[in-house]
């Protein structure tokens, strides 16, 4: 068993969540469409996240979720924002600005 199970989740979802929108970043079309739709997820994953949490949880996982929850409403005003900002590609300041993890 795993002493930290709370900062490995974190830790994937912090990576899965910039590999996707570096690819989005990277798209050889549309840019701020691919972006758009990264928000959108964002959006479905915080609901999906918050039906779990209403439901009957161990304290382990309710607290998991709250942790990532919380990280998750980062990551979506991030997105929110370079949408907002019509952001570019990779090299854009808005993206740049932020820490990311890679894999």
């Amino acid at each position: 068993a795993t002493c930290h199970p709370s900062q490995i989740v974190l830790m994937v979802s912090q990576i899965m969540w910039c590999r996707d929108l570096t690819e989005c970043l990277s798209t050889e079309g549309e840019v701020l469409e691919a972006v758009s739709g990264a928000e959108t997820r964002c959006f479905q994953n915080l609901n999906k996240l918050a039906e779990l949490v209403r439901g009957t949880l161990p304290k382990l996982v309710r607290n998991i979720i709250g942790a990532l929850i919380t990280i998750d409403v980062h990551a979506r005003d991030i997105v929110t924002q370079m949408v907002a900002v019509k952001v570019k590609g990779q090299q854009d300041f808005d993206w740049v600005k932020n820490v990311r993890y890679y894999w």
